[in-house]
């Protein structure tokens, strides 16, 4: 799912970004990240997020994207770098179908 930071509008379906619940949704799990820079930098800025929470990219953070696996529990680290390579393979391969490439 896609999520534009609040006051975005950037994204046409979501005029003026996520809503509050979903920011605060977010937040508590440790997946929102700081606006900064006042209304005009949040725009093309986000967070794509699976339904299960468990997988998110920060678009336009500080990185150009950066993806983040999350574990079910602190012992569960393999199960957490496994998902993160997928993601990152479902990138690089979504990408390659449009023409682009993934620079690490």
């Amino acid at each position: 799912k896609c999520l534009p930071l609040p006051g975005s509008a950037s994204y046409a379906p979501l005029p003026g970004g996520m809503a509050d619940e979903e920011a605060s949704a977010l937040e508590a799990r440790g997946l929102l990240f700081p606006a900064g820079g006042g209304a005009g930098g949040v725009s093309g800025r986000g967070v794509f997020c699976s339904a299960s929470g468990r997988l998110a990219a920060w678009v336009n953070e500080g990185d150009h994207v950066r993806l983040i696996a999350m574990n079910n529990t602190s012992t569960d680290g393999d199960s957490a770098l496994s998902a993160l390579e997928r993601f990152e393979w479902a990138l690089v391969e979504a990408l390659a179908v449009d023409g682009h490439e993934f620079v690490k």
